[in-house]
């Protein structure tokens, strides 16, 4: 072992490029204490289970962090279209629509998001909003 590391250092090996040299050193004198043991004329990382049990587990990682990765994925591009707003409201109309919300058993934010939901811009400038209905039902599968 400190055959491989005085290696490495003489060598100039950077020791990030992989496995050190004195694990690989290791690996390998396990390497050859399996072909030993198992009599094998020359060593087939098929038939080590160590060898089998890591190469599973790596790919394990690999399989769990693609999923993890596709997750995150797909919420950002349900996000993307999704408009995050902050409203600062006089106090009188803040306050009237959080009676208005609390009338109808919603949150202010849902009766917004129903309200923009349902906008429709006409001609100079004009927003109009037609009735519509704002129950907890409605807003909460917005």
């Amino acid at each position: 072992m400190q055959e491989a590391q005085w290696w490495e250092r003489d060598s100039g090996r950077v020791e990030d490029s992989g496995l050190r040299p004195a694990q690989e050193a290791g690996e390998w004198e396990r390497i050859a204490q399996v072909v030993r043991t198992q009599g094998w004329p020359v060593y087939d990382v098929a038939l080590d289970e160590q060898a089998q049990a890591w190469i599973a587990e790596h790919q394990a990682r690999g399989k769990a962090q693609q999923e993890q990765e596709g997750r995150i994925r797909r919420s950002r591009q349900e996000r993307a279209g999704r408009v995050r707003l902050e409203v600062e409201l006089s106090g009188s109309v803040g306050r009237g629509l959080r009676e208005l919300a609390g009338s109808l058993g919603v949150s202010p934010e849902q009766v917004l998001a129903v309200l923009a939901e349902h906008a429709v811009s006409g001609g100079e400038g004009l927003v109009h909003v037609p009735a519509v209905s704002v129950s907890a039902e409605v807003a909460s599968s917005e």
